[in-house]
């Protein structure tokens, strides 16, 4: 009988340790919007207000997230892959005339946090799509790309609350053919080899500076894109 009593007490000491909370992951507490997350290497990507920061977690944090989710990770900050998107206190007004330009190109990769890589003759592009985490395309799709680029400058606030208009990103366009449109408003950050890069909530954009277009690193451009399927 004692043995039998022993034997039940070890099994609910065992079940007790088996439901026990298990410790909090260690690290920082980080809380944000979801905008994308790397399995291979355990980062979240949080949009925080008007900067985005990629947080080193625990593989277990991964689990169940979507993208646009409110959510709070422990981790370190990834010091290496730190974006960080600044926007002007000012409004953002037309400089000049926009410059237009049309190419192909076969798509490489989709993005989860909703950008498109694509090989096109003036080099590699990476434009937004229209919804992230969609898959409008696949690897090895035939596109055309169409790109209107607005040169911008900063003018002061009219008053000292400076829009929400003149401070997000503008709404993607839309358009009768069949595709993926954006428009992406940010800051010159590479001018090189006849391709500009601009930093966005979502990542880089790069795309083909049209000829007779005069950029320097550290202007303020629109750059809308549309995204079409070959037939």
């Amino acid at each position: 009988m004692k043995t039998t009593l022993t034997l039940i007490a070890a099994l609910m000491l065992a079940a007790c340790a088996g439901t026990a909370p298990s410790a909090p992951p260690a690290g920082q507490p980080f809380t944000g919007e979801v905008w994308g997350w790397d399995e291979k290497n355990s980062i979240v990507t949080l949009r925080q207000g008007g900067q985005t920061v990629r947080v080193k977690v625990t593989p277990d944090q991964l689990v169940g997230l979507r993208l646009h989710e409110r959510v709070t990770v422990r981790g370190e900050l990834s010091p290496a892959e730190i974006e960080q998107f600044v926007i002007p206190a000012g409004r953002l007004v037309a400089r000049g005339p926009a410059a237009m330009g049309e190419t192909t190109g076969s798509v490489t990769r989709i993005s989860p946090t909703g950008t498109v890589g694509i090989d096109s003759p003036q080099g590699p592009v990476t434009v937004w799509i229209a919804t992230p985490g969609a898959q409008p395309f696949r690897a090895g799709d035939q596109v055309r790309v169409r790109l209107h680029l607005q040169p911008l400058e900063v003018l002061p606030a009219e008053s000292r609350d400076v829009t929400r208009a003149a401070m997000s990103e503008p709404a993607a366009p839309t358009g009768s053919e069949p595709g993926e449109y954006a428009v992406v408003r940010g800051r010159v950050t590479a001018v090189a080899g006849g391709q500009v890069t601009v930093e966005s909530s979502r990542g880089p954009v790069t795309v083909w500076l049209p000829a007779g277009t005069t950029l320097r690193v550290g202007d303020w451009i629109d750059v809308q894109t549309s995204v079409h399927p070959m037939r």
